[in-house]
């Protein structure tokens, strides 16, 4: 690199404010994927609900469409999200560097990931919500042995539900056969709705915050490779909400190809697993690293 590239060692001060600006920009991604994203979801959600409770599996055709939909929004997510952190650490830095071109290879790179990765998040949501089903239908399996309000009491389904929902209940067990027959399907409805819901959102929060930090932080590393950085310091945010680990392991540098140890475990970078990191050790993590 010539003198106008080299990157200066940062004091103390300018890397808690660095560490800062990386979080807030791992946010700002966060919500614009958290955009792109949740209509996506959201379609699947609503389809996958009503092909499991009409013929108790996904639909493979649902599978494909929203399959290819999300691979997509990835995939040009993780090109954008790589141009704005590398003009962004350019910034913070003060050098100049030519304009980021993407080859093709790092194209191919980011479809091949991006399948990867939505992969893994609808199996686990058809998992979950497979999962949320059987839930409810044992439990509602449950409450039809009972033939009394008092029988009701003993179970513990009925223990788990609101009041509201018991009082309806207790009126439909003293009603007919047929009525209450009624009344289960739409308390089985009425619940498997409820917890794909919560599934889903919470899976839209994660995707979210997750590609958004593994994106940011793995390409830093990879650009302060080719930039021939010799060492890097581990920068956690240091407020209550840290992992205990992850704020000791804040200050502590180590060369290029080294991994930080981190609660016991290997990482190269915050979010990093490609060492075999747990997820209990990466999920959330705000942490950042400083290149010098």
């Amino acid at each position: 690199m010539n003198e106008s590239q080299q990157r200066r060692e940062l004091t103390e001060s300018e890397i808690i404010a660095y560490a800062t600006l990386v979080e807030a920009l791992k946010i700002t991604l966060s919500k614009r994927l958290e955009t792109r994203i949740k209509p996506t979801l959201k379609l699947f959600q609503s389809q996958a609900f009503t092909s499991i409770q009409t013929t108790g599996v996904i639909n493979p055709s649902i599978l494909s469409v929203v399959k290819a939909d999300l691979e997509g929004t990835l995939s040009t997510f993780y090109a954008e999200s790589q141009i704005l952190t590398n003009n962004f650490d350019d910034a913070f830095y003060g050098v100049k560097t030519p304009p980021l071109q993407l080859t093709q290879t790092d194209i191919l790179k980011n479809k091949l990931i991006a399948g990867e990765q939505t992969q893994i998040i609808l199996q686990n949501l058809s998992e979950d919500y497979g999962r949320i089903f059987s839930q409810v239908d044992e439990g509602i399996a449950e409450l039809k042995k009972a033939q009394t309000v008092e029988e009701l009491k003993k179970m513990d389904f009925y223990k788990k539900l609101p009041s509201s929902d018991k009082i309806l209940l207790e009126r439909a067990i003293k009603q007919t056969e047929e009525e209450l027959k009624k009344h289960y399907e739409g308390m089985r409805e009425k619940y498997a709705k409820q917890g794909v819901k919560l599934r889903t959102a919470q899976s839209l929060e994660n995707t979210s915050l997750f590609e958004s930090s593994t994106v940011v932080e793995k390409f830093r590393y990879a650009k302060a490779g080719n930039e021939f950085s010799m060492k890097k310091e581990w920068c956690a945010v240091r407020d209550g909400r840290t992992r205990p680990a992850h704020s000791q392991a804040d200050g502590k540098r180590v060369n290029m190809n080294e991994a930080f140890i981190v609660g016991g475990e290997r990482l190269l970078y915050p979010r990093d697993r490609s060492q075999g990191a747990s997820l209990e050790n990466v999920v959330r993590c705000r942490c950042t690293v400083i290149y010098v």
